[in-house]
């Protein structure tokens, strides 16, 4: 005959706390197991600080982890949980982290607990006044689990009709007490289970015994935090910084991270900032490396998107940057003397203390590309035009601690804009001094004994180093260029010329003007050049009449290049790359 297993449970109801595993337990009436234990039986019992311990050998599967398991087997709802939760810890001792377990593993899950022996430590202190059960033992009281969204004063005020003025009196302190491993029962979070006293007036009236002014746990709480070395003293330039980035940035109150387990773990923002990335990456900052390592790993193994960084507090802002820049994913993070660089016509070499890509694909996400500088001296500040200029590209130029001045507009008078031939002529001979008259008709040939004479209409006419000049626009085929020519005439024909640049060099060159071509670089700061900006733009550049120095070039150069530019001592001509005549 097959065996069977038999228990006989006798016991008496208790108040046991239903959250937390630190409590004062409220004594309870002892109650006897009987077990007889046959051969198919999967059940094992186990002693465990002068309990017996019914368990069950429970193979993990695929999917499942620990609440999902103990959910199964009808645990979460049970009002000695935090007993239970307690001897599966025990009973487990052999696994470093309960939240991370893997399909095979074998665990033993807790069934039954005789209370021979109270396995939770208490920490009341012998003169506390406990809320004897007698007080209790006549009050109706049902259990709820908490729903998204819940909080106290709404569940209770959903479920009875109380007045608010017993709501926030007497009420609210028979709450406390049946609930004493809730610190704070404005504060509950999805999932867990609460008691509520039914509410009637009687029980309103019943007597309350005030709780100590400090248990032994807040005792122990305090005294941690007086222990405890400094923190980081750079967390407010870090907060600059990565709220500059475009990353937010948490320090007020405090973290809640659940466990798969169904706990969570509480973290006050004030020694443990967050920063929510656009990479998805979280970042814990450990101000004052506190935090265990041990939680640090647990956090880490239960959210892979979690990141947990200790700062030492002899850590500068250099190295604490480096520590947290280093974790955040995103797609390329360069060191002092590495650089990128951008752009077909402008180029742009980036280089800083940091240059960071973020990886945004969306604008609305901020800066793509950052640089970060931190500086000892505020003249070393990156120009501000050049960091407008830069903003419209998506980079985020990021000089700490010293930041932009206020918005001004750019200067108008720092840009040309050119878009067509007859244009730039005029411009360059401004530039230049040159007095010259347009559309002049010139007598060429003729004799007083011929009844005809040989006239021309020249578009640019003027006198150049003693010699009368002609600037043609294409009104002279090549025969009259060599007759003008033959009669001592000075004649540049641009007749055809479509590139405006190339225009640009044959006027200089035809002028006897010097000018300079090719690439034209620009520094933005006065920092040495492994953490600096440098801008190279195309062109020509010339000096005016006035010493100015002046930039010809077919780049689409913005207002705030443009001012940039001038501060340089450049005076920008933008031109078309499509002119009209």
């Amino acid at each position: 005959m097959r065996a069977c297993l038999v228990a006989v449970i006798l016991f008496s109801m208790t108040l046991i706390p239903l959250s937390g595993y630190s409590t004062s337990p409220t004594p309870e009436k002892t109650y006897s197991i009987t077990l007889t234990k046959k051969a198919e039986a999967e059940h094992n019992i186990y002693e465990i600080g002068g309990r017996k311990v019914l368990t069950d050998l429970h193979e993990v599967k695929e999917g499942e982890y620990l609440w999902k398991i103990m959910r199964k087997k009808g645990l979460l709802d049970r009002p000695d949980f935090p007993a239970l939760f307690k001897a599966l810890k025990q009973l487990n001792s052999s696994f470093k982290n309960l939240d991370l377990i893997h399909p095979g593993d074998k665990i033993l899950i807790p069934l039954k607990i005789t209370p021979l022996q109270e396995i939770l430590p208490s920490f009341a202190s012998s003169q506390e006044k406990k809320l004897p059960l007698a007080e209790l033992k006549d009050i109706n009281f049902e259990q709820y689990t908490v729903a998204p969204g819940d909080n106290i004063v709404k569940v209770v005020t959903e479920k009875y009709n109380i007045p608010a003025r017993e709501l926030y009196g007497r009420y609210m302190e028979m709450l406390k007490k049946l609930n004493p491993n809730i610190k704070d029962i404005n504060r509950i979070y999805p999932g867990q289970v609460i008691k509520l006293p039914i509410f009637t007036p009687k029980v309103v009236r019943k007597p309350i015994y005030p709780s100590p002014k400090q248990t032994l746990p807040e005792v122990k709480e305090k005294v941690e935090e007086e222990e405890a070395g400094p923190l980081n003293p750079f967390a407010q330039d870090l907060r600059a910084i990565f709220v500059n980035m475009g990353e937010e940035w948490i320090q007020d109150g405090e973290h809640f991270i659940p466990l798969r387990s169904g706990g969570q773990i509480d973290l006050k923002a004030s020694s443990f900032p967050l920063i929510s990335t656009v990479s998805d990456i979280k970042v814990i900052v450990d101000l004052g490396n506190r935090l265990p390592q041990k939680i640090a790993s647990l956090i880490e193994g239960t959210w892979s998107n979690y990141r947990i960084i200790h700062l030492l507090p002899s850590d500068d802002l250099t190295t604490s940057l480096d520590k947290i820049l280093a974790v955040c994913n995103y797609t390329k993070v360069l060191s002092k003397g590495q650089g990128v660089t951008i752009g077909k016509d402008i180029i742009i070499h980036l280089r800083g203390d940091w240059v960071v890509e973020r990886g945004v694909s969306d604008s609305s996400d901020g800066w793509n590309m950052v640089v970060i500088n931190i500086l000892n001296d505020p003249a070393e500040r990156t120009n501000p035009w050049l960091v407008r200029f830069l903003e419209g590209l998506g980079i985020r130029v990021i000089d700490h601690p010293h930041p932009l001045p206020g918005q001004q507009p750019p200067n108008a008078e720092a840009q040309i804009n050119i878009t067509t031939l007859n244009a730039l002529t005029r411009t360059l001979l401004y530039k230049l001094g040159i007095k010259f008259s347009t559309d002049v008709d010139i007598p060429v040939y003729g004799k007083k004994l011929t009844d005809f004479n040989l006239i021309i209409k020249a578009d640019f006419f003027f006198r150049n180093k003693g010699a009368d000049t002609i600037l043609d626009l294409g009104s002279l085929d090549g025969t009259l260029v060599s007759f003008l020519e033959e009669h001592r005439f000075k004649v540049l024909s641009l007749s055809g010329e479509k590139d405006l640049l190339e225009v640009t060099k044959k006027i200089l060159g035809f002028l006897g003007a010097p000018y300079k071509g090719g690439a034209h670089e620009f520094w933005g700061s006065q920092r040495d050049a492994r953490r600096n900006i440098k801008i190279e733009i195309p062109g020509i550049s010339f000096l005016d009449l006035q010493g100015q120095k002046v930039l010809v070039t077919l780049s689409i150069i913005t207002p705030e290049l443009a001012t940039f530019l001038y501060s340089r001592g450049y005076k920008a001509i933008s031109l078309a790359p499509n002119p009209t005549p």
